[in-house]
């Protein structure tokens, strides 16, 4: 998702974020490849994201490396 949301995206979006709030359901943002996907999407509800915009693929090893100095920078 590297484009703002349409009126059309952001409501349908909005939709599946109230969805898994209003249950067990953990809801998932797969693709963020921009700030301004983030941002909307955080603006919407949505708690946890995932895509290029926050790391490349990486194995095991760099993700516990990767999730260390995030936490730091999350901590300062």
């Amino acid at each position: 998702m590297s484009e703002p949301l349409t009126t059309r995206d952001s409501d349908s979006v909005d939709g599946e974020i109230r969805t898994g709030s209003c249950s067990v359901v953990v809801t998932i943002a797969e693709g963020i490849e921009s700030d301004i996907a983030a941002i909307g999407l955080r603006e919407l509800g949505c708690k946890i994201g995932q895509g290029h915009y926050f790391a490349d693929p990486m194995d095991e090893v760099e993700t516990l490396r990767w999730l260390e100095e995030w936490n730091k920078n999350l901590a300062s």
